[in-house]
């Protein structure tokens, strides 16, 4: 904003007492913040001093709805801290008091010397005798919890809590906005371990005032809004807070400039997707002339990184490319090959090349057909070895069963008669295509830089290919966005393997803003720690593998919701099944949930389709297939696989039949289950997958199977 009165927002408590305003009244707020970049607001906002509180101001919101807006000002700032009826603005106003902490942080805390309250001694406490591991916040004076930013009202209550309570009460402190976002994060890294030293604010730096708001800019606590156009965005799309509410190390990772490949890391949830629209944002402005590819590996996720991106930058550039990379590979490839075509569908692809024939003329190997099939797909056409050389030489990264010379030797015939066929037919693997590709942009990528989210799901081919979009030598070239934990397609393969060395330009994501503390807690069952400590050792992140160890994988949560714990629902039958799903979705909308805010998943569409007719034919609904890229209706409801609604988000979601691995159930899987070289990985895929469904959930979870189901080992609530 030009004017001499900069106006920003705090992030803490403003987003959430936007949401509650009526359009006219969004509008009515424009309006106002347009009049406070004045140097004297207009007479008819009655500006004035809270009574009680001398460091708020007060405006009037309008003329008829009787709302104030409750806001600090110091050396040619104002910051938007709250708006609500006028009763209630000024009662809040009392209650708290703003101010800079000593990590420069906004803050807007509850007064010290409150009835019945003691501010904290200064004195070093004398620790009674208790167990630490069992009382973690007991061994810390009551005035360095306060320093990390606990209420002090808070900080006795929370050296008594036990290690779960603890927990909770953090996450209820975050969620009452009693306690800022960086607090939240101080806190609980202090509970997973971390020291406090390394906590605790930096030795003061005298900082003039306009140095300390931008300092509050640049760490998140305070956001300034870069033109009236944003503003007005953010004001019509408050819910979305990702818009604009950045924390510092979303905002660094979007923003920075790195010298080579960079990589975002992060558990569900914590705003990767984010980082990357807003890095995408950045990039546009950094590169004004240049074209940016923001990619993924599912159609489901870019449509919504397409809704996403016309909400963030309001008109997106044509030189901002939004496509999943198989659109983008079979667009390229019929622009240079028209003649070939690409095929996907393994079962086709086998019937194509006549699979089983090349395997029966075979007499020398005693490997199954699928052991072999798995060899050609994972190794030689993943990897794109062409020479029978090579193949001896390959360490076969990712495949577990070690093969011998000979029997390698014994191998190479069959693939290479693969490829013959495949050439012969005019027909390309995926990875095939990925490799052409990257052959003809190597010396002229189409790209300044590209951005990928889900990268963790793209195995070599592909990420050969992208390495070849952008110049290798420019800084910003290659951005990823990776949660190991989420991976359901390729195998784990160590980065440098690819050529892509993210080192010292990788950035971790802590905090959940999406799930509930009991919806994560749920779903991290599924995946045993260590599990999660292997799966960073492969991403080749020493930081990231520190973390895991030291401090587990988790992310963060910000939010609870302990009268609705997730639903875990052992069904007598198919039709129990379909009457408990029944009666949990009319539960939900009858806690104001609408319908097309909940989504109905299972691990094919086949069981989702025998399951939801029912459902669907006593409420009046009609279904809205996940994934084809628009928004429900308020009479659809959400209905696809486990693997299309991954990147995505619903308020509630019903997972059903996950007891579908086992083999008689899935009878398209029973050569993986029953061969010990495909079982673990096949089992290990599942897991992931159900472990990512289950982390889509806002609000509420609900799980349903009949049987057993090996994943929730025991559980029948």
């Amino acid at each position: 904003m030009t004017q001499q009165i900069k106006v920003v927002f705090d992030a803490t408590h403003f987003p959430k007492a936007l949401e509650n305003l009526s359009n006219a009244q969004k509008q009515a707020l424009f309006r106002l913040i347009e009049d406070l970049a004045q140097p004297i607001p207009p007479a008819r906002y009655h500006y004035e001093q809270v009574h009680g509180n001398p460091d708020w101001r007060s405006v009037r919101l309008d003329n008829s709805s009787g709302y104030r807006v409750i806001f600090y000002e110091d050396d040619g700032y104002r910051v938007l801290c709250y708006v609500a009826p006028h009763d209630d603005a000024y009662r809040w106003a009392r209650r708290v008091k703003p101010q800079f902490n000593d990590y420069s942080e906004f803050v807007v805390a509850g007064l010290l010397l409150r009835e019945g309250l003691e501010q904290p001694t200064t004195e070093v406490e004398t620790v009674p005798e208790v167990d630490l591991a069992r009382y973690p916040f007991a061994a810390y004076d009551l005035t360095e919890l306060v320093k990390l930013g606990a209420p002090p009202e808070e900080v006795k209550t929370l050296k008594a809590l036990e290690r779960d309570e603890l927990e909770a009460r953090l996450t209820e402190l975050r969620q009452d906005e009693r306690i800022t976002e960086p607090a939240y994060e101080r806190l609980y890294l202090l509970l997973s371990g971390e020291p406090i030293d390394k906590l605790l604010p930096p030795a003061q730096v005298d900082r003039t005032v306009e140095e300390a708001f931008k300092e509050a800019i640049r760490r998140g606590t305070l956001w300034q809004p870069q033109d009236w156009e944003e503003l007005e965005n953010y004001l019509q799309y408050p819910w979305e807070r990702w818009l604009v509410f950045l924390n510092s190390t979303q905002r660094d990772a979007a923003q920075r400039s790195f010298s080579g490949p960079a990589r975002v890391t992060g558990g569900p949830g914590t705003g990767k997707t984010i980082v990357a629209l807003h890095r995408a944002k950045a990039l546009l402005a950094r590169y004004p002339n240049e074209k940016i590819l923001l990619t993924t590996f599912t159609r489901s996720l870019a449509n919504e990184l397409k809704r996403r991106a016309e909400i963030l930058l309001v008109r997106v550039p044509s030189r901002l490319a939004i496509q999943h990379l198989d659109e983008f590979v079979q667009e390229q490839l019929n622009s240079f090959l028209p003649e070939v075509r690409i095929i996907y569908n393994t079962d086709e692809l086998k019937s194509k090349i006549k699979f089983a024939q090349i395997c029966a003329q075979s007499q020398r190997l005693a490997l199954s057909p699928e052991f072999v099939w798995q060899e050609w797909e994972q190794v030689v056409d993943a990897w794109g070895i062409h020479t029978e050389q090579d193949y001896l030489n390959f360490e076969r990264v990712g495949r577990g069963r070690a093969l011998d010379p000979n029997t390698r030797q014994a191998l190479w015939p069959i693939f290479v008669e693969i490829r013959t066929r495949l050439l012969n037919a005019l027909l390309m693997t995926p990875n095939q295509a990925c490799y052409e590709l990257a052959r003809r942009f190597r010396a002229k990528p189409p790209f300044r830089c590209v951005l990928v989210d889900e990268a963790q799901d793209f195995g070599p081919a592909q990420m050969h290919l992208l390495g070849s979009l952008s110049p290798g030598d420019q800084p910003d070239n290659l951005f990823f966005c990776v949660d190991a934990a989420q991976r359901i397609y390729a195998r784990s393969v160590p980065w440098k393997e690819y050529g892509i060395d993210v080192r010292g330009r990788s950035v971790r994501l802590r905090i959940n803003y999406r799930n509930t503390l009991e919806i994560q807690q749920e779903s991290e069952r599924v995946l045993p720690e260590q599990h999660q400590i292997e799966l960073a050792r492969l991403m080749d992140d020493p930081e990231a593998v520190k973390e895991a160890i030291k401090a587990g994988w988790r992310p963060i949560p910000c939010l609870r919701n302990p009268d609705h714990p997730p639903v875990l629902r052992r069904c007598k039958s198919r039709t129990d099944e379909a009457e408990q799903l029944l009666k949990w979705v009319r539960c939900c909308r009858m806690d104001g949930i609408n319908y097309h805010h909940i989504a109905i998943v299972g691990r094919t569409r086949e069981i989702v389709d025998e399951l939801v007719p029912p459902l669907l034919q006593q409420l009046g609904l009609t279904p809205c297939p996940i994934g084809e890229g628009r928004s429900a209706s308020e009479y659809e409801i959400n209905i696809g696989t486990a693997h299309a609604i991954k990147g995505l988000e619903f308020r509630a979601i019903a997972i059903v039949a996950i007891a579908i691995v086992a083999a008689d159930l899935f009878p398209l899987r029973t050569q993986e289950l029953s061969d010990p070289d495909t079982r673990e990985e096949f089992l290990r895929r599942e897991r992931n997958l159900l472990y990512t469904a289950m982390t889509r959930p806002r609000e509420r979870l609900y799980i349903s199977w009949v049987g057993e189901a090996p994943f929730l080992a025991g559980a029948s609530r």
